[in-house]
């Protein structure tokens, strides 16, 4: 009778850690084969300040569309749209972004097509490349050749990510040296220039639109390469327009919001979000 008791016992505990291996497994693949292979529209809507004068007299609407592939896995791509617009309906920017490609063993020069023929059907008029284009050995660049049909009329601006300095996926601090491969990133970098596509290293440019100047657009280094620097970003910006900061890691927004002329921070590096299950989330 005690080994009956203690049999009938065990079977509730094999049972349940059977239960949650089967569960645990299916998450695991669900996370890593079929969630990264998806592109949803998710849509927010924000309010950006009317700063400059060179834009109608209205107020600023930015509606931010936000595609992301899931899960927050190292293979991830997030992207976004954002659209800025008066209350006029006039001067209407609409701005894409597109972070953590990561080209390598996972993801190839097919999922970069199909993340720019998503990006052109939404007829942005700027696009913005918020850094992680690679996931593995350097020679990967080459996948990223689609991004050169990226259409945009104000153009296609980029940063650099953590895993553009480093093939070792751990996050280790900048003090590790880790990301200070500059071979690496220079040779990224001259990839994204031959497609031309501006990359924005602790500096700001003036986007224009029909003869307006609409927004001061900066583009820092990456955070864990302790070259980040958001006051020599913004060193040169044109006075009274809205600034717009584009970085990889949102942890960047420590350092702007000591400037509270920064008005939007866009970021990647979170991937969307870590494996959200379908009616569970």
């Amino acid at each position: 009778q005690v080994a009956r008791k203690d049999r009938r016992a065990f079977e509730p505990i094999t049972l349940a850690t059977f239960a949650f291996l089967i569960f645990a497994g299916i998450v695991i693949f669900y996370g890593s084969f079929i969630e990264p292979q998806r592109l949803t529209v998710t849509e927010y809507e924000i309010e950006l300040p009317n700063q400059g004068s060179s834009l109608p007299t209205g107020t600023d609407i930015a509606k931010e569309r936000v595609r992301a592939d899931r899960p927050e896995s190292p293979v991830g791509t997030e992207t976004a749209e954002a659209l800025i617009r008066t209350d006029t309906s006039q001067n209407i920017v609409r701005i894409a972004l597109i972070s953590d490609i990561h080209v390598g063993p996972y993801k190839n020069a097919d999922w970069v097509t199909k993340v720019v023929q998503k990006t052109n059907e939404q007829n942005p008029d700027i696009v913005l490349l918020a850094g992680d284009f690679l996931f593995g050995p350097r020679d990967a660049v080459e996948e990223l050749s689609p991004l050169k049909d990226l259409s945009a009329p104000l153009g296609v601006y980029a940063i650099l990510g953590n895993h553009d300095y480093t093939e070792d996926s751990l996050h280790a601090p900048a003090t590790s040296g880790m990301y200070k491969n500059d071979e690496r990133a220079n040779g990224l970098l001259d990839a994204l220039r031959a497609m031309q596509i501006t990359v924005l290293e602790n500096k700001s440019v003036v986007i224009e639109k029909n003869g307006r100047k609409l927004f001061n657009l900066g583009g820092t280094q990456e955070l864990w390469t302790d070259h980040a620097d958001v006051n020599a970003t913004f060193a040169h910006q044109s006075p009274g327009l809205t600034n717009i900061l584009l970085v990889h890691n949102p942890d960047m927004v420590l350092n702007a919001q000591k400037r509270p002329d920064i008005d939007l921070v866009l970021a990647g590096h979170t991937h969307g979000g870590q494996i959200r299950l379908p009616l569970w989330g």
